[in-house]
C-alpha cells in the first residue's frame, strides 16, 4: 500500500528533518525513540561527486538547476510512503524496500531523489518514505521545471500500484500490494491503522505550519 504527499518550499526543511529524525523531541507520539537506530537510509549523501551534508542542502542545490514558478503554493517536493505488506516473509523485507527505492528512482530520476528512509520506529508497519523533486520537461523555456501537477496526474496515480507490483514480481519479491481503488476505500486496514494514518496526516500539517522548526 502506498500514498503520496506534496509539500511547499516553506515546509521542506522541517519535512526533511522529520524524515531523517534530526528533530529534537518530536511531537509525533507514533515514534518510538528506542527503535530509531533501526532506521536506515537508501540514498547516498554523495551526489554528482559532491558530498552534501544534509538532504536539505541537496534539495537547494537541485532547485537551482530547475525553473520554479514564483508562487508560494507551488509544491516543490513530493513524498511516497510505501508500507511493508503484513504477510511478506522476513527474508524479503529489506529487498522489498531496496527494490521499491530502485523503482522510484527509475520513475522520478535518481538525481531528483532528495531522501529515502526506511522507518522502523513508528507504530504499525515499517515503511519507506521517499521524497523527490517533481521534475518535468519545460517545453516553453527549454530545460526542466518543477511541476507536481503535470507529473502526478490521476493517470500516474492509477498506474502506480500495478507498475510497482509488476516490478516487484519481476524481482522475485512475493509482495501483494493494495491497488489504488482498494486503498481509497480503506482496504483491509484495522481501525487502529486508520487512526494512525489520520494522526500522520495531522502531524504532516503541523510540520508544514512550522511547529517543529526550533
Amino acid at each position: 500500500m502506498a500514498r503520496i504527499e506534496k509539500y511547499t518550499d516553506t515546509a521542506v526543511m522541517n519535512i526533511l528533518r522529520h524524515m531523517e529524525r534530526s528533530v529534537a523531541n518530536p511531537s509525533n507520539q507514533e515514534i518510538d525513540p528506542s527503535r530509531t537506530p533501526l532506521n536506515y537510509a537508501l540514498h547516498n549523501k554523495i551526489r554528482n561527486g559532491r558530498l552534501f551534508l544534509s538532504d536539505f542542502s541537496y534539495y537547494r542545490h537541485r532547485l537551482k538547476k530547475l525553473y520554479v514558478y514564483g508562487r508560494k503554493d507551488v509544491k516543490t517536493l513530493c513524498g511516497w510512503i510505501i508500507t511493508l505488506p503484513r504477510d511478506l516473509p522476513p527474508e524479503y523485507q529489506e529487498p522489498f524496500f531496496r527494490e521499491s527505492n530502485a523503482f522510484l528512482n527509475e520513475i522520478y530520476g535518481k538525481q531528483n531523489c532528495i531522501s529515502s528512509y526506511v522507518h522502523m520506529d513508528e507504530a504499525g508497519q515499517s515503511h519507506i518514505h521517499y521524497t523527490f523533486v517533481p521534475v518535468v520537461p519545460d517545453k516553453k523555456r527549454g530545460g526542466e521545471k518543477i511541476s507536481a501537477k503535470e507529473l502526478i496526474t490521476r493517470d500516474h496515480l492509477r498506474k502506480f500500484h500495478p507498475s510497482l507490483q509488476k516490478y516487484l514480481n519481476e524481482k522475485g519479491i512475493p509482495a501483494r500490494l493494495m491497488n489504488g481503488a482498494t486503498a481509497a476505500a480503506g482496504g483491509n486496514r484495522t481501525v487502529r491503522e486508520l487512526k494512525r494514518e489520520r494522526a500522520e496526516r495531522e502531524h504532516t500539517r503541523e510540520i508544514e505550519r512550522g511547529v517543529f522548526l526550533q
